[in-house]
């Protein structure tokens, strides 16, 4: 039973069963006409010339006013200019019929008869069975409407919904089987008021037979949510005319809107397709479409794009919790916002954030790409190979977007790809990072997926470790406190720099290809492992004073190779001048570097290297002559300081 139903206390005590009316056939009895007095009863006999009506007659009503109750009575036809009441029992017809007004406080309308209220009518608590159509004109509010049995509930006027529409209310005999539908008309409107409890539009389930599955609100003019609360549709639901979400949320929870009119949704409104018991799937048509407001899946449902579809609006968002998106390309514009909660993006197509994300859980499947184009904040974890579609997804961090991943309050953030079968093992799955990506808070994130970086990692705090190999082609840096590394293979070629400390404790360590330069203007970067620098790489140590200079530890073994370039930053030299600027274990094969090379000095400096058993030290071996240093300081030969804190000049060398 509804919820609505239910709690206003209508039940099928008060639905009539059909008696008595002429077969298909049988000839027109006779015309009965209401004869005594406005507002009086159906069930008192002298009210009728020549008596009370049968099954047979047609009843003439003139412009007097009826009230209805407590008996269950078929006729052929009633006709009035005024209202009809109906507060029990039941009143049916085989053929056309016509009211000025009619109002419902309990009891039944039906049969097979079409009935057509001309000035509007009120429905408390009223159910209308049989297979005829009941036609409305004028104003008419509905607060309980129950339909059963093939019943048409069709508007022609102004309706305003403050409660229930229920299109499969009852299951008792033959002319109650199937459910009931409401036709809101070209030209009419359907006002859905919230305001008071919520609305709902639905079809019970009566058992396997009657299930209401068939029922459908079909509306061809305009539907408006009004009230501030969620009008729930849980039919099928067509719409070729104007539906205007003007407030609240208009929620399809099971039921499916076919939408091939207009569709609005005003800022601050929100649409929202849920999957009820069934997790219902879903299109969405772009064509026609213009949200203001909130785009909403939630509950299991399944929504696939049949077009490319764009939200950007200042006003607007996308809110995901749980669910799939599928379909065409789906953009979160520049101007707006989405959430993604367990929320899964799978199948060809591509998922682009151009304005704000937030996701506690992202799941790709199927060949689905998830582009961040503006700033996306993941507070949980990503799966690239989450369902059952062959294939994985990918990520891709663009070109200038910003990818945090925020630790704050969790524990673990991840980025992976979930091994489906020996077809589906996500192994090419792949976050491809050219923008700036930065782990911040003191948890950490883990990554078990390929990750190739081309732009920027920042990690601010706790820790990012790669659970393979990494080969990084971008920056790194990490902060004091910070760790960042990875337990397979692992390769810098581009830029590692930054405080913290770097983990490398495969039985390679880390091979440097690239550069390397400790601190942030100056400062300690530690390695957890062995540290191999190869012939390309490049070592980078910033000098500011005798107490203030870059270092490297290594906790492990350290084989030297490539260059070795000093960068002044504010120091003076003084000639004995010593910079143990790198501390190992040990250091294999007595390898020592190809080339060491230093700049912002002046022209007389000159620097030498001592290896030691545990440590690299940096020597002041020449200082220009007092007059030849001051003349070097007027010409700006060690200017720059912090400014040009990286830049790299005309360098003077030693050979290793």
């Amino acid at each position: 039973m509804n919820k609505g139903l239910s709690r206003v206390g209508f039940s099928c005590s008060t639905v009539f069963a059909i008696v008595g009316f002429c077969s298909v056939g049988t000839a027109h009895c006779a015309n009965v006409t209401w004869v005594g007095p406005d507002a009086s009863f159906w069930d008192v006999t002298t009210n009728w010339d020549p008596g009370p009506p049968t099954a047979a007659d047609d009843v003439l009503l003139g412009a007097f006013n009826t009230s209805f109750r407590s008996v269950n009575v078929g006729v052929r036809s009633f006709a009035g200019t005024s209202g009809l009441t109906i507060s029990s029992g039941g009143l049916s017809v085989t053929q056309a019929s016509s009211l000025g007004t009619l109002s419902m406080t309990g009891g039944a309308l039906g049969g097979l008869g079409d009935v057509t209220i001309s000035n509007g009518a009120s429905i408390i608590h009223g159910s209308m069975h049989g297979s005829g159509t009941t036609t409305v004109r004028g104003s008419t509010r509905v607060e309980v409407l129950a339909l059963d049995g093939g019943r048409i509930f069709r508007n022609e006027g102004i309706t305003t919904q403050t409660l229930t529409v229920d299109m499969n209310w009852i299951s008792r005999d033959a002319m109650e089987g199937g459910n009931g539908t409401v036709v809101n008309a070209k030209g009419a409107i359907w006002n859905s008021d919230s305001s008071s409890f919520g609305n709902w539009i639905n079809a019970s389930s009566q058992g396997p037979e009657d299930t209401g599955a068939a029922a459908v609100f079909t509306n061809h003019g305009t539907f408006n949510t009004v009230g501030g609360r969620t009008t729930v549709v849980t039919t099928a639901f067509n719409n070729t005319g104007i539906v205007n979400v003007e407030v609240g949320r208009l929620r399809f929870d099971g039921g499916t809107l076919t939408q091939n009119g207009t569709l609005i949704v005003a800022a601050g409104a929100t649409l929202d397709y849920a999957g009820g018991e069934r997790q219902q799937a879903h299109t969405f048509n772009p064509v026609g479409t213009t949200l203001n407001g909130t785009l909403s899946i939630s509950d299991g449902a399944i929504v696939n794009f049949s077009a490319p579809f764009t939200i950007d609006r200042s006003t607007a968002s996308f809110r995901q919790i749980g669910g799939r998106v599928m379909g065409a390309d789906l953009t979160i514009g520049p101007m707006a916002s989405a959430l993604l909660v367990s929320a899964m993006h799978s199948g060809p197509g591509t998922t682009t954030v151009q304005g704000t994300a937030t996701t506690t859980g992202l799941y790709l499947d199927g060949g689905r790409i998830f582009r961040n184009e503006g700033v996306t904040t993941l507070r949980g974890g990503v799966d690239l190979n989450w369902g059952n579609a062959i294939g994985n997804g990918t990520v891709v961090n663009a070109k200038g977007a910003t990818w945090n991943s925020d630790s704050q309050g969790f524990s673990t953030n991840s980025i992976g790809a979930t091994r489906q079968n020996e077809g589906d093992t996500g192994e090419g799955a792949v976050f491809t990072n050219i923008g700036t990506f930065n782990h911040i808070g003191p948890g950490s994130i883990s990554v078990s997926t390929g990750f190739d970086n081309l732009g920027r990692i920042n990690v601010k705090g706790g820790s990012m470790t790669f659970q393979y190999a990494f080969d990084n082609r971008g920056e790194v840096n990490v902060s004091a406190g910070a760790m960042f590394g990875a337990y397979g293979n692992f390769a810098n070629s581009g830029r590692l720099e930054g405080r913290g400390l770097v983990l490398a404790p495969s039985d390679n360590g880390l091979v440097n290809e690239g550069v390397i330069a400790p601190g942030d203007s100056t400062g300690t970067l530690n390695f957890l492992g062995n540290l191999t620098m190869a012939a390309e790489s490049h070592l980078q140590f910033q000098l500011t004073s005798l107490a203030d200079f870059d270092k490297i530890g290594v906790g492990n073994a350290v084989s030297l190779g490539g260059k070795l370039e000093v960068l002044n930053l504010g120091y003076s030299p003084i000639f004995g001048d010593t910079f143990k600027i790198i501390s190992f274990k040990e250091r294999l094969s007595s390898n020592v570097f190809s080339e060491v090379t230093w700049s912002g000095f002046g022209p007389d400096v000159a620097f030498s290297v001592t290896y030691n058993p545990n440590d690299v030290t940096l020597n002041v071996t020449a200082v220009p002559e007092p007059s030849t240093w001051a003349l070097g300081l007027m010409g700006g030969g060690i200017v720059g300081g912090a400014a040009m804190r990286r830049r790299r000049g005309s360098m003077q060398k030693v050979d290793g």
